[in-house]
């Protein structure tokens, strides 16, 4: 069967592809789907058409052309999942119903990175390219539909006693990190501070130091979350 990876490196090939000529919403992917659809919005073909080149179109239904009907298959059969982006899910957008659709790249705290047909940093839902872009929950995002891959989704990360160093809330916008003394991860249940605190003094016996971004407390918090996110060699994970 197929994996996520494989999707995402299929759709990642294709960054880069633009409708020709623009503005015309002609695309080689609807030549697949169907000839007489050129002109028409393609992000839904787009994804479909990644599946499909992966051998993978039924693990999202089969082909689509319209996001509101291939939102309302993944709930159907209870592939929906409102927040929490994994690497491989179809993420929809708009409100409200759904105007646009991608495959997550990559998770990153409150968001994700996404592939995206049809799209552009100013048109994101009829752009008229395949673009990498970056989304965020409680917003655009509105949910994400996620296939039954080869293996199932990757493992929820293990957080051990001594590796969580300190919780970050960003801005104090509902979404946290964890800080393991190197590298920055998502925190799964970011609305739980209290609780996570209240564990670790408990079980640990030891306090978890909490810092919401740009406060007086912790004034520096942006300039360290930026250096440790950005810093080389390595990008962190997140």
């Amino acid at each position: 069967m197929t994996t996520a990876q494989e999707v995402i490196n299929i759709a990642a090939s294709q960054i880069g592809y633009s409708e020709n000529p623009p503005d015309s919403n002609i695309v080689k992917y609807w030549d697949w789907y169907d000839p007489s659809m050129q002109g028409q919005p393609w992000c839904d073909c787009f994804v479909s058409w990644v599946f499909a080149q992966a051998d993978a179109s039924s693990l999202i239904g089969g082909r689509f052309a319209y996001c509101p009907y291939h939102e309302r298959w993944f709930r159907d059969n209870g592939l929906w999942v409102d927040s929490g982006a994994q690497p491989g899910d179809v993420v929809f957008f708009g409100s409200p119903i759904a105007s646009h659709i991608g495959i997550v790249k990559e998770a990153i705290p409150g968001g994700a990175i996404t592939i995206e047909g049809n799209t552009s940093t100013s048109s994101d839902d009829n752009g008229g390219a395949v673009m990498e872009r970056v989304r965020y929950e409680g917003g655009y995002i509105r949910g994400y539909g996620r296939p039954k891959y080869d293996g199932g989704q990757q493992p929820q990360e293990r957080i051990e006693d001594d590796d969580m160093q300190c919780l970050f809330q960003p801005d104090g916008e509902g979404y946290m990190v964890w800080y393991d003394g190197t590298n920055l991860h998502a925190l799964d249940n970011p609305d739980e501070m209290e609780a996570i605190k209240t564990v670790y003094r408990e079980c640990y016996g030891r306090e978890i130091p909490c810092f919401t971004l740009g406060t007086e407390e912790a004034p520096w918090a942006h300039r360290f979350m930026d250096a440790v996110r950005h810093g080389a060699p390595e990008q962190p994970h997140m």
